[in-house]
């Protein structure tokens, strides 16, 4: 193991081994991904649920309203049923990319060369959310270099001059992803 992998994430040195395996790997989805399937979907559906439940409960008890409550349900579910038509296509192609990558992928060690830090400013100070803009590059198996920037809340863990794990496909190194941001991982032998 040469040092730019000891210094690698545990997350990221466990995916080692599963992409050791050749292609196509099988793959599940990580961890923390199994804990939400629906991913932006179970947000919709919660408040819809709500919703449901609300409007029942007023219908219940207030008899005259049941016929107008029906028509406001029928509308409101009419609407979140194309609001999530219109979602479904890009949650779906990141799942598929994101599957692709790690069934068909390779990996290669990147060196990050800058990360910006941009935190939610309050009067007060930090107040939200901060994002982390990571530049890096790694050279694919022909020798080709990439040089990349992604942005995420979840970046925190790396440094300057540290390696980060990076997936790409080898027909198209342009089209790869940080291992950390990806929602599958090969299942190691």
């Amino acid at each position: 193991m040469s040092q730019s992998e000891q210094q690698l994430t545990s997350e990221e040195c466990e995916a080692l081994t599963g992409f050791a395996e050749p292609t196509p790997r099988q793959v599940r989805r990580k961890a923390h991904e199994r804990h939400a399937p629906w991913g932006a979907f179970s947000e919709v559906g919660g408040c819809f649920v709500i919703f449901l439940g609300l409007v029942g409960g007023i219908a219940l008890f207030v008899p005259i309203l049941r016929p107008n409550m029906l028509i406001a349900l029928i509308i409101f579910s009419v609407l979140v049923a194309g609001f999530s038509l219109l979602l479904l296509p890009q949650g779906l192609e990141k799942v598929v990319y994101h599957k692709q990558l790690a069934r068909q992928g390779s990996f290669a060690i990147a060196s990050v060369s800058q990360i910006e830090i941009k935190e939610d400013m309050g009067s007060q100070g930090p107040v939200g959310w901060t994002d982390y803009t990571l530049t890096y590059s790694f050279q694919t198996a022909r020798g080709e270099t990439i040089v990349a920037t992604r942005t995420s809340s979840h970046l925190d863990k790396f440094r300057e001059g540290g390696p980060i794990l990076i997936v790409y496909l080898p027909q198209n190194p342009r089209k790869h992803e940080l291992f950390l941001l990806l929602a599958y991982e090969p299942i190691a032998p």
